[in-house]
């Protein structure tokens, strides 16, 4: 909602202010392009990149001033050229009266034919620069910086509780899509209808909407408090995800923490949600906390069950701590490829082995190198390694294939001490689900006399 609550609100609020100053002089139809891109400018140093208005802006006077904008685009950016916001139309009231002093009151505010599109380029190169710092904008249209003491002028600064006060904000035909070229992710929620709700300066924000993610059917609901406390749920056919959490005491832009849970009844669905090869069944189970603030974020109090029907479960508990120090994480992690019941025979050759299992234990210690443990259980014997230093295993380069698969593309195992491993497997594996299409060589070092 942060995106759309940026965009589609703050083109409310600042067509609402710009008219105030305008209408008297552009009221007629005559000057509706005219209209059009005087807002479009001030909406541009206002939401610090740049906003077109192309099909007009039309205002109709009286006690409660109606306006209508069509065609709104905030053009993208890098190779690309997707707009990242097209608006077909919106439409509002704007109560008159309370607006000569200064005071933004929307009646009925509707979008329809609202698109966001965000891209990650494979250098990881976003497709808008929403977010930047906003400009202040004259009413020439000449934009400049807003210098460090200056009061906010972004959307976010605009009291949308007080605007929106006693009104219902509607939108039909909504559609975010998220592309990321580097992992493969591929998100496409269409909503027909959304609604948020509400009733009074003091009531929370209820939000209401129904649609598909990637084709699923889903229905969510939601609630925002002035406070900056939230509660989002997501309910599928066969699973529900749930958030909740609060902003920083300045608002989202200072940060947010909370928690976030998902009872995932069918594997398979979520699968599917996520534009994979739906070819596991099973039940899952997460939570986890989160905090972000002032560019760092962490993951705390990290639960996860996996059970499928090919007998490989996972069980995660502990800590990721900040997310951009890997040496943060502590966890313990137990995967096990069989059930105990059909373990595959037991084998002293090389060629029948297989593994069973794989218990980690990562011990952070602040201040210093963490502690590690790990045992990869086979059916012919059982590789114990330890002691301080980085994870044994190390992950990159994790994306979607075009194929639906979830494909670990650079994987390295250490064996041993940190500082000289005895053995060292690299290379990747093709289906991480089902742990299938391993492909690693093995490097291999003795210690001379051993």
């Amino acid at each position: 909602m942060s995106v759309v609550t940026r965009i589609t609100f703050g083109i409310f609020g600042a067509a609402a202010v710009f008219l105030l100053v305008a209408w008297v002089v552009l009221s007629a139809a005559l000057f509706g392009g005219t209209r059009a891109d005087f807002a479009a400018r001030y909406l541009s140093g206002q939401l610090g990149q740049p906003v077109q208005i192309n099909g007009g802006l039309d205002l109709q006077l009286g006690s409660v001033l109606q306006v209508s904008a069509r065609g709104i685009v905030v053009p993208g950016t890098g190779s690309a050229d997707v707009p990242v916001v097209e608006i077909d139309d919106v439409q509002f009231g704007v109560d008159l009266r309370p607006l000569l002093d200064g005071t933004v009151i929307l009646r009925d505010p509707k979008a329809d034919g609202t698109r966001i599109t965000l891209l990650l380029e494979d250098e990881g190169q976003p497709s808008s620069p929403i977010g930047d710092q906003p400009t202040e904008t004259d009413i020439n249209g000449t934009q400049q910086d807003a210098g460090p003491g200056d009061p906010d002028t972004s959307a976010d600064a605009i009291d949308l509780f007080a605007a929106l006060s006693g009104t219902m904000v509607e939108l039909t035909d909504s559609r975010l899509v998220y592309k990321d070229a580097r992992t493969g992710l591929d998100l496409d929620v269409h909503l027909p209808s959304l609604q948020l709700e509400h009733t009074d300066p003091t009531a929370p924000f209820v939000l209401s909407a129904k649609g598909t993610l990637n084709g699923e059917p889903t229905k969510l609901d939601g609630v925002l408090s002035q406070s900056g406390a939230f509660e989002v749920a997501a309910e599928f056919d066969a699973m529900t995800v749930q958030i909740e959490g609060s902003a920083g005491p300045k608002g989202f832009s200072e940060g947010v923490a909370g928690t976030i849970s998902a009872d995932i009844a069918e594997v398979e669905q979520l699968l599917r949600t996520l534009k994979m090869k739906p070819h596991a069944q099973g039940t899952a189970l997460l939570s986890a906390a989160f905090q972000a603030e002032r560019g760092k974020a962490s993951v705390d109090d990290v639960e996860i069950d996996l059970a499928l029907d090919t007998g490989l479960t996972l069980k995660l508990t502990g800590a990721l701590g900040e997310l951009d120090d890997p040496n943060d994480a502590d966890i313990d992690v137990r995967v096990l490829l069989y059930p105990p019941e059909d373990l595959p025979p037991t084998t002293q050759a090389w060629r029948d082995l297989e593994v069973i299992g794989v218990d980690m234990r990562l011990i952070a210690r602040p201040g210093d190198e963490p502690l590690r443990e790990m045992v990869i259980a086979t059916n012919g014997f059982s590789l114990v390694t330890g002691g301080v230093g980085p994870p044994p295993i190390r992950v990159s380069d994790i994306r979607r294939t075009s194929d639906g698969l979830l494909r670990l593309g650079r994987t390295e195992i250490w064996l041993g001490p940190s500082d000289m491993p005895y053995m060292v497997l690299r290379g990747s594996i093709n289906d991480a689900l089902l742990m299938q299409g391993l492909d690693f060589q093995a490097d291999v070092s003795f210690p001379v006399g051993a």
